[in-house]
């Protein structure tokens, strides 16, 4: 992606990009939006938009962590599509601090997320990739039905080594 939104400054609760009511029928292409820390990468407010072949969540060359709260997130939206099936169309949702892609609203239906890169860092006191990045969503599903309680041995709340295990991550690519 070309263009870099990044939210370093933007202040707290700051979202990187937001189609409110209104921008129905949105495309949201090729971009990088990060460092919304706070608030979300991209938040759709709106029904039957587009958030296609991005990088949400990580630097520029998508090798290292660079967190939003949450990714994309979709309020109360319907029919919005969060990737694709087509070659090149997934996003890169890695780095959040919390969902790569959040749909919230009791009337938010039809929404679709397909074919974007995900994985699974389970962390407490300590932090472990419980699934590498794939397109593979039976593999996430599987590695998540396996994280418990019991999967790290330190209690805690140690974000910061969750993110630090996910840049990890992105270095060994």
């Amino acid at each position: 992606p070309a263009i870099e939104i990044d939210g370093s400054s933007a202040g707290s609760g700051a979202s990187g990009l937001v189609a409110a009511a209104g921008s129905d029928g949105s495309s949201i292409r090729g971009l990088v939006v990060n460092r919304f820390g706070t608030g979300s990468g991209i938040q759709l407010l709106s029904n039957d938009n587009v958030v296609q072949c991005s990088y949400v969540g990580t630097n520029a060359a998508g090798t290292s962590a660079a967190p939003n709260r949450f990714g994309v997130e979709v309020q109360n939206g319907n029919r919005n599509l969060i990737g694709g099936t087509g070659a090149g169309q997934g996003n890169l949702l890695s780095g959040n601090s919390f969902q790569g892609a959040r749909i919230s609203g009791l009337s938010a239906t039809g929404n679709l997320v397909k074919g974007n890169r995900i994985g699974i860092v389970a962390f407490a006191g300590e932090a472990v990739i419980q699934c590498p990045l794939t397109l593979d969503y039976n593999a996430v599903k599987l590695f998540l039905s396996t994280v418990s309680p019991n999967l790290i041995s330190f209690q805690g709340t140690a974000i910061g080594k969750a993110i630090a295990v996910s840049t990890l991550a992105f270095s060994d690519k």
